[in-house]
């Protein structure tokens, strides 16, 4: 999916060391963007961007098991910038998340992500109708959860089904959930962007409508002046 919205190549891989080896990214490429690696040590890094969910503040934020942080808190210090995420940027967590920063890392720039919830599209990133359908929803990634209730912006789904974060999907399951769906008077179903692309060939062999609910996040200008800066000077 991350290749099809970027037009960029991009390489997958337990081991992300070897695979930068294997490739010779550093010689192929100018920049290399790695996601999900702020904790990956391994790999020496020019710049440290630090993600953080706005969903909850700082005294609620927990290293696995007891939470969904990949390392203490304290692992803040290594980052050259933090950008919080969030669909409501006035929101106590956001100032919390912020106050935070301020007290651990003073010099360290903060920026706040505005997350906005787009869509439905089709296949062809064509708006649709709702309106001209029963619909459910279904997702497979780390916060279903926060997923159903974006849905709930457009109206409450008639059937929503949650599986496990980065579900590898069969066709046995899809048939399952649609029967299911069917049930309670379902005629199309949303899904996300990431999890479109794993079930359209089975909705396709149903019959089925499925359709994206996508959502991007806003940067502030300072952000990326920010990176027009920093970017260069790493490299």
């Amino acid at each position: 999916m991350m290749a099809q919205l970027t037009g960029k190549e991009v390489y997958v891989g337990a081991n992300r060391k070897a695979l930068f080896s294997k490739f010779q990214m550093e010689l192929k490429h100018g920049l290399v963007i790695l996601d999900d690696g702020y904790q990956h040590t391994q790999m020496g890094r020019s710049l440290n961007i630090l993600v953080i969910s706005g969903e909850q503040g700082p005294g609620d934020a927990h290293v696995i098991p007891l939470g969904n942080l990949r390392e203490p808190l304290s692992a803040v210090r290594r980052a050259h910038a933090v950008v919080i995420t969030t669909a409501h940027p006035q929101s106590s967590f956001v100032q919390q998340w912020l106050s935070f920063a301020q007290q651990l890392v003073p010099t360290t720039p903060c920026f706040i992500a505005r997350r906005i919830f787009d869509g439905p599209i089709d296949e062809n990133e064509c708006a649709v109708k709702l309106e001209s359908y029963q619909w459910g929803g279904f997702s497979g990634i780390g916060n279903s959860e926060r997923f159903e209730k974006d849905l709930k912006t457009w109206g409450a789904p008639k059937y929503f089904k949650a599986f496990s974060d980065h579900h590898s999907y069969t066709r046995e399951e899809i048939r399952q959930m649609v029967t299911a769906g069917k049930q309670r008077g379902v005629t199309a179903y949303l899904t996300t962007a990431k999890d479109f692309y794993k079930v359209a060939g089975f909705f396709k062999e149903l019959q089925e409508p499925i359709f994206m609910a996508r959502s991007h996040y806003e940067l502030p200008k300072e952000f990326w002046h920010w990176m027009d800066q920093g970017v260069p000077c790493a490299c």
